[in-house]
């Protein structure tokens, strides 16, 4: 089990200082992981800005999820009700084992449905970290914030969704860089106009581009990029969705990267956010509504 300690416990009870154990360099992701062998319970110990960070992402797409609970973090997976868009998010250092459960004798992996307005609730802003105690046998989330304890029952598993991430290892892509208040800026410009926007890679750059022959715009996002000449078409409100949710700031900004191809979903990954996420959202091609 990497970067996982298993503090003691005495006679049985769940230890309250999360804090007094450290494994290495794992704190320094802002999320630590323990094993309490007398509860034989996982807990998670949590910078506050990274569990806020989730919940956020998340919530643009969804009002509850399935968390996947392992040994060295958790990860998520979930789609729009409308079958649009999905994301997968995990904590630094996880790695999404794709809701299979442990591959390995001795690793864990626990799945609970969370709804993210009460794990919201359980966040108190003015402390640096949150433990999330995971009760297997409860199927319950014991959320502890310095003094406060909350309880979080989990969803009814059968009614969580965790959908398949799309393969794109055979897929001709073209790639870009871009910071989140240039994406953010091109996406609301393009909502003057239409939703339905297309991206273009041309010879002197990326360009969003939408309207007709009575009015239309185009916006240059970036000089550089990697791959073909080529173009797609996708619905800009899912677009606008997720560069809302990104911070935007001159001091506060980030930078992912965007890869997409003809009739292929567009895929924009993080690059430097304080979790890792991926974000799918399905072209729109000739013939749709």
């Amino acid at each position: 089990m990497s970067g996982v300690i298993v503090p003691p416990s005495d006679d049985g009870e769940q230890p309250k200082d999360y804090g007094q154990f450290t494994i290495g360099q794992v704190p320094a992701q802002g999320i630590e992981v323990g094993f309490d062998s007398g509860t034989n319970q996982w807990w998670y110990r949590i910078e506050t800005p990274i569990l806020r960070r989730v919940i956020d992402l998340l919530g643009c797409l969804v009002d509850e999820a399935a968390f996947y609970f392992t040994d060295v973090g958790f990860y998520c997976r979930v789609v729009d009700p409308s079958h649009v868009c999905m994301m997968a998010l995990q904590t630094p250092g996880c790695v999404d084992n794709g809701g299979h459960g442990a591959h390995d004798e001795g690793d864990y992996e626990e799945m609970m449905g969370i709804e993210l307005a009460k794990l919201l609730k359980c966040i108190d802003k003015t402390e640096s970290h949150i433990t999330i105690v995971v009760e297997r046998d409860n199927q319950k989330l014991r959320i502890v914030n310095d003094n406060c304890e909350s309880m979080l029952r989990a969803l009814d598993r059968q009614n969580m969704q965790s959908p398949k991430i799309p393969d794109f290892s055979d897929m001709t892509m073209t790639s870009f860089e871009i910071d989140s208040i240039t994406w953010l800026k091109s996406s609301r410009r393009m909502d003057d106009v239409a939703d339905l926007i297309t991206l273009k890679a041309r010879e002197n750059g990326v360009y969003w581009t939408t309207g007709g022959e009575s009015f239309s715009r185009e916006y240059k996002l970036t000089d550089t990029y990697t791959g073909e000449e080529i173009a797609a078409q996708y619905s800009n409100q899912y677009v606008l969705g997720l560069a809302k949710k990104q911070p935007t700031t001159k001091k506060n900004h980030t930078t992912f990267k965007v890869s997409f191809g003809e009739n292929y979903p567009l895929l924009i990954e993080s690059i430097d956010d304080l979790v890792n996420w991926q974000y799918f959202l399905a072209p729109r091609i000739e013939g749709d509504a």
